[in-house]
């Protein structure tokens, strides 16, 4: 993967120039940029060594409709990271590893919004558990806000090939094949285009890309989430985005993630911003979760 920056020991001047949570399988590391933390590397031991098999490209996107009417519209990247320890009781064994990115954003409208991002890992796990909320100091029109978004093989090494990918209820792909295609559904069907389909459609909140580096074992990557967990107040089904490879951004590796709002109320499918905007109260948070595992393939 790109070369990162050695973890240097915290001050109370300086960010840590590496933030990172791992245990004795996976880690996900997360090098500060300029503009703070956010792109991520998901990294698995491979015959005992480690070795990227996928990454996050910023902590979260927000969008809120400005004063002119039009998409306001922000790459979120924390200003600071913290591990939050876990009590000194809990046995070794039993100790939650937990990393707490936070950020904060001012939009076209005035609107101060603190964004928090949690990763938490047991462990033995090979799962990071990730929360993201999102609170607006002021009354606000959410367009948009992205929950964890996953590239599958980004930072893998030259060579590394997909081999499976699976979005439950709406594809199946294998090594070769790319998601929205034109194998099982006619191109002037309206449901063509899967990158954001309607959550009805979603059978099982998973998605899965099986990636295989030159040499070793694979890696399945999973994202996860519970489609009826309340994202604001009663609303819940987030909206979910897969593309591999992610086309509708430029890029090479397969999107997996969760945003809000929902289709088709607020967003239509396959658009990334809401055509109408959800109304959030001031100091009422918007949360969205998902957890993604990095598994042997082999097993």
């Amino acid at each position: 993967g790109p070369p990162l920056p050695p973890t240097t020991r915290p001050t109370l001047s300086e960010p840590p120039a590496l933030a990172q949570i791992g245990n004795d399988q996976v880690r996900l590391l997360l090098p500060r940029a300029d503009y703070g933390y956010g792109i991520g590397y998901f990294q698995r031991r491979i015959d005992g060594e480690w070795q990227t098999v996928a990454a996050l490209p910023r902590m979260s996107r927000l969008v809120v409709r400005g004063p002119d009417g039009e998409p306001d519209e922000h790459l979120v990247y924390a200003a600071s990271a913290r591990t939050v320890d876990s009590p000194e009781a809990v046995a070794p064994e039993m100790l939650v590893r937990t990393l707490e990115l936070s950020g904060e954003v001012l939009d076209a409208n005035g609107v101060n919004w603190r964004v928090v991002q949690t990763v938490r890992l047991r462990p033995s796990a090979e799962e990071f558990d990730i929360s993201l909320q999102a609170t607006p100091d002021a009354a606000a029109e959410l367009l948009a806000l992205d929950g964890p978004m996953v590239y599958a093989g980004e930072g893998a090494p030259d060579g590394t090939r997909r081999l499976d990918a699976i979005f439950p209820g709406l594809e199946w792909l294998v090594e070769g094949e790319h998601s929205s295609n034109s194998l099982d559904i006619a191109t002037d069907h309206p449901d063509y285009i899967r990158y954001v389909p309607h959550p009805h459609m979603v059978t099982i909140p998973v998605m899965t890309a099986r990636i295989q580096p030159p040499a070793g074992h694979g890696t399945v990557v999973a994202v996860s989430w519970d489609h009826l967990a309340p994202y604001y107040g009663e609303h819940n089904r987030p909206s979910a985005a897969f593309a591999t490879p992610d086309r509708f951004n430029g890029r090479q590796a397969g999107l997996m993630g969760v945003f809000a709002p929902s289709l088709p109320e607020y967003i239509d499918p396959n658009q990334t911003v809401a055509h109408t905007p959800l109304r959030i109260a001031a100091a009422e948070p918007v949360t969205l979760a998902a957890s993604v595992a990095l598994l042997d393939a082999a097993t």
